[in-house]
């Protein structure tokens, strides 16, 4: 059951919204951040519900996306600042680095990300599913572009690693389709 929690930790990895409890992911859990989850798993054996507030911080967190585009190319991504709560995530749209300077303004631009319109994207995990002892389905709320939409993905977990490779639909979100193929690719990992 202390996967459960961990693993919904994980689903507001892939997007985000700032929340009020931020933690430092370099820290490091206290026994009484560890009994707050024991407490928390105790609880949801009994309940059926996940109290994510009790999620430990995270270690070693690493999130890409692959943007495909025409005629079989495709670009790398991430993004330099993003602040990770307890149910949720932001990222900083502006910060987004591929590594090429002139595909970071391009991103930037109303076709894609509109920075300056829409600074943030945003994920607050509202589900978790356990398909098996090493993989669950979560679901959650994207607000990415002022769209708000649901999305579900799958989860690996190995011990104390954790983590997602999973195809994102862009459509819904206003990119220019002309431009880019729909589907980007997300990949997030982190240890607890």
């Amino acid at each position: 059951m202390k996967k459960e929690l961990i693993i919904t930790g994980l689903a507001v990895v892939a997007f985000g919204i700032i929340g009020f409890n931020v933690f430092n992911q370099n820290s490091v859990p206290t026994n009484l951040e560890q009994a707050n989850v024991s407490e928390a798993v105790n609880n949801q054996q009994q309940n059926q519900s996940l109290d994510v507030s009790q999620i430990p911080p995270l270690k070693n967190f690493s999130f890409t996306f692959t943007g495909y585009g025409p005629a079989g190319k495709f670009h790398d991504g991430s993004f330099k600042e993003y602040t990770l709560a307890t149910s949720s995530i932001v990222f900083k749209a502006t910060t987004v680095d591929t590594g090429i300077e002139g595909l970071n303004k391009h991103l930037c631009a109303t076709e894609f990300f509109d920075c300056v319109k829409y600074p943030e994207i945003k994920f607050t995990a509202n589900s978790l599913v356990k398909k098996s002892d090493t993989q669950y389905e979560v679901s959650g709320t994207l607000n990415f572009k002022e769209v708000i939409k649901e999305v579900t993905f799958d989860v690996s977990a190995d011990n104390n690693k954790f983590a997602a490779d999973f195809l994102l639909d862009t459509a819904e979100f206003n990119f220019n389709p002309k431009l880019v193929e729909n589907n980007v690719r997300i990949k997030f990992a982190f240890e607890i």
